[in-house]
């Protein structure tokens, strides 16, 4: 599987995740398949606030400039409905 196919898209600077991309690097070279079991995943913006898939969650290939966006008042998730994976439940 290709790099970009494994791990996750974030090109904000002011956003992070939890682990980082550089930890996910890590974890999959240590234990592969890993990033399709991220426990408890969190992605968030400095100086705003954060959003945590609870459980393990699939990060592999993930663009998360698409799926999360942190603005001054609100939080969107999966603002196109569409790229919604099915069976998960967003709160």
């Amino acid at each position: 599987m290709a790099a970009s196919a494994v791990f996750p898209v974030l090109h904000s600077s002011d956003y992070f995740t939890r682990p980082s991309i550089d930890e996910l690097v890590e974890r999959e070279v240590a234990d592969p398949g890993y990033c399709s079991r991220v426990p408890n995943f969190v992605v968030g913006r400095a100086g705003y606030r954060q959003v945590r898939f609870l459980g393990n969650t699939d990060v592999r290939g993930l663009d998360l400039n698409e799926i999360v966006r942190f603005d001054r008042h609100c939080v969107v998730v999966y603002e196109d409905e569409a790229g919604k994976p099915p069976g998960l439940p967003i709160d």
